[in-house]
């Protein structure tokens, strides 16, 4: 029949033949596809897997638990944006199924932890269309636009957060970073104070009280609540940074050296941390090391400007 096809072309009838055994065909390949898959989770060749299903959901996208098989198998991969796409197709097709909404819930604070913005905003957008009741989700969204610079659109969305739950950790801390873009201070410090008032380990919170306070030159009442953070978060850049700021600029020096130092080893491409360094070493009449600092600073500016860089973060201001 093949030979008789490329010599006339084929009837009606023929034709209909053909066409009605395409989505057999489409079945089958796609049912071996999906076994094959399995075959090679069970034999934990998980990137292999996961080339057999996207050839499963080509060949046929109706079968049962294929985008979800799909989705899991790239969440094992740490592929978060590629297993976002493919569960949202599982929730488009079994919106009742409560492991692919955990999943989703799971993978959009991964996708905003990381940064994500554009790749956690559909999934937040889809879980919030199934319950719209759902505080965690309108944080997320808030921090989705943060992390976009819609710092308006950012706190409309925290404020819905604690609305619902007027308890929500993290929403006044994450209310107070974007009252402080806004240039808010006063503002800023009664959500972060809000917040400590919930969790008094909260030292993110408690480590942007003590900036506002040294964006507000009240240094002595910052110092004790930076070096506080330090004893809860010891590996955390900033508050040594601000720490040794504060001390450079009033009558302990080598002690803000000190700070400075831990603050670029902990940090080391942080322009900001350099720069301030470089005063300090001026200041204490350290020439030469000023003078590494300053172009470390330079050298660190420069390769933000040839990358597109974005702006620098709250801490360098």
């Amino acid at each position: 029949s093949g030979i008789l096809l490329d010599i006339e072309p084929p009837d009606p009838e023929t034709r209909k033949v053909l066409e009605s055994a395409i989505p057999l065909y489409r079945s089958a390949a796609a049912s071996a596809y999906y076994n094959l898959a399995r075959i090679e989770t069970l034999r934990s060749n998980l990137t292999k897997a996961a080339e057999y299903m996207e050839a499963t959901v080509q060949w046929d996208d109706s079968l049962p638990d294929a985008y979800f098989n799909l989705g899991v198998t790239q969440v094992k991969l740490e592929q978060p944006a590629k297993a976002a796409a493919s569960l949202l197709q599982a929730l488009k097709r079994d919106p009742k199924k409560p492991q692919t909404k955990q999943l989703l819930a799971n993978l959009a604070l991964t996708l905003v932890d990381r940064r994500l913005a554009d790749d956690a905003l559909p999934v937040v957008d889809a879980l919030l269309a199934l319950n719209p009741q759902v505080s965690d989700l309108y944080l997320l969204r808030g921090r989705v636009f943060a992390q976009t610079g819609k710092w308006d659109d950012g706190l409309r969305e925290l404020q819905r957060a604690l609305a619902i739950n007027p308890k929500l950790g993290d929403a006044h801390y994450y209310s107070g970073t974007l009252l402080i873009r806004q240039g808010e201070l006063d503002k800023a410090r009664q959500e972060f104070e809000k917040e400590l008032a919930l969790n008094p380990r909260h030292a993110r919170a408690l480590y942007h009280k003590a900036f506002v306070l040294v964006s507000e030159r009240k240094l002595e009442e910052a110092i004790p609540l930076l070096e506080d953070v330090i004893k809860m978060e010891p590996g955390y850049a900033e508050p040594y940074y601000q720490l040794g700021r504060a001390q450079t600029e009033g009558k302990d020096l080598l002690l803000g050296l000190a700070n400075l130092e831990t603050a670029a080893h902990l940090n080391p491409r942080a322009p900001y941390v350099f720069y301030q360094l470089a005063r300090a070493y001026t200041k204490a009449k350290r020439t030469d090391d000023a003078a590494k600092a300053l172009e470390r600073y330079r050298e660190l500016k420069k390769a933000e400007k040839e990358q597109g860089a974005a702006p620098p973060p709250l801490e360098s201001q």
